[in-house]
């Protein structure tokens, strides 16, 4: 037995060269590569409005190889069966997907949830967002057209920190508009553009205005130069929009008196008289008393003439 065992131990083994091991060790590889690859197919859209999304790039993890979707957001990819792909785009979150083994797979793509720094862009440069958060107000349209108002300008008080609107009842007045106050002892009213254009409050309803900012400092309102010292109050209005048509009719109504108990207790002519006489003692229309034709008969037609009983102001 122990010959035996000598003798197995010493039995040659028979030698194979390099060249043919190489040639086994490619012949298996690409026997199991044959065997698990994958001619994979699929659409990229996007899960807010399901639409297409060309661009998407489309990486087998660990490898530079890939490819990209097309305008219908269609890819075709070649991958091993056990691979990961990574698809990733601007603005949405990446992605990884096993294959395992499957010829069809389609995805769905979401924005990107990362908060960022937001930026502004103001005149030729860009500001951060929270730089210049109380430079610009943005009024509230809801609020603004709430407010029964004559005019755009009207409503535009209290709807903005540092704006005063000062408005008068007199037809036609254009309501003095401040933004952080009185910067000149020239004309303090704001640069007002309405869709780009240089117009006033005055010209347009409430109503008609989609949105309203108010770029209150030098930052927000670099574009514009001098003519925005004062302020800018860009407006921007309703555009048609395709759909059914809708009518919608707004009005309102008042009634205005008087303050007091008898809101019509006006002063009768003598009273008249005496108020005018103490206000301008020489007012030459009372010199000599009453005039005959400012009294008024009793049935209130017609006046009392010289000689009538009522023209004795006793």
């Amino acid at each position: 037995m122990i010959q035996q065992l000598r003798l197995a131990k010493w039995l040659p083994v028979p030698r194979v060269g390099p060249s043919v091991l190489t040639f086994v060790a490619l012949l298996c590889s690409g026997y199991v590569y044959s065997q698990e690859s994958v001619t994979i197919t699929g659409k990229v859209i996007s899960k807010e409005d399901s639409k297409p999304i060309p661009g998407v790039n489309i990486m087998i993890k660990g490898t530079a190889t890939g490819t990209v979707t097309d305008v219908n957001g269609n890819y075709t990819l070649d991958a091993p069966g056990d691979a990961t792909l990574v698809f990733s785009f601007i603005g949405f979150g990446r992605e990884e997907i096993p294959v395992n083994s499957r010829a069809v797979i389609d995805l769905s793509m979401g924005p990107e949830m990362q908060a960022l720094e937001e930026v502004v862009v103001t005149g030729y440069s860009t500001q951060r967002k929270k730089d210049i958060t109380g430079s610009v107000g943005v009024v509230d349209m809801n609020a603004l057209t709430s407010i029964p108002a004559g005019s755009a300008a009207q409503s535009l008080q209290g709807q903005a920190a540092g704006v005063t609107v000062i408005t008068s009842g007199m037809a036609g007045y254009r309501p003095a508009i401040r933004v952080r106050g009185i910067s000149t002892f020239g004309d303090s009213y704001p640069l007002v553009l309405i869709d780009g254009v240089e117009a006033s409050l005055n010209d347009i309803s409430a109503s008609d205005i989609e949105s309203m900012q108010v770029l209150k400092d030098a930052g927000a309102s670099a574009i514009y130069g001098v003519r925005g010292a004062n302020g800018v109050i860009v407006v921007t209005t309703k555009k048609g929009k395709s759909g059914t048509p809708i009518i919608t009719y707004d009005s309102y109504y008042g009634v205005t008196y008087p303050l007091g108990d008898n809101p019509l207790n006006l002063m009768n002519s003598m009273e008249f008289m005496n108020a005018q006489l103490i206000a301008e003692p020489d007012y030459p229309t009372f010199q000599n008393g009453m005039p005959d034709y400012m009294y008024v008969s009793p049935n209130g037609v017609g006046v009392a003439m010289e000689g009538d009983p009522l023209d004795d102001p006793s």
